[in-house]
């Protein structure tokens, strides 16, 4: 729905494309790790700021994603 988060997805996927090639190119295969891989959890300030920097986007849509992280850090100190 959102359109600047279908151009990220786009993106990705162009990038995922292109180093598939470039590993084939290369003579490395293209491994299933990648798929078994299992996330690591996110700690405690990433679950936190995850939901503080949309409020904090919202409130000042002027602010750089820069400069909102500098003060989510601040504030989680």
């Amino acid at each position: 729905s959102d359109p600047s988060q279908a151009r990220r997805q786009e993106a990705r996927g162009i990038i995922e494309q292109q180093q598939q090639q470039y590993r084939l190119q290369r003579g490395k295969s293209t491994s299933t790790k990648k798929k078994q891989h299992i996330k690591r959890p996110m700690n405690a300030f990433m679950v936190w700021a995850q939901a503080a920097r949309r409020e904090m986007a919202q409130q000042q849509p002027r602010l750089q994603n820069s400069e909102i992280s500098k003060d989510l850090g601040k504030i989680w100190k």
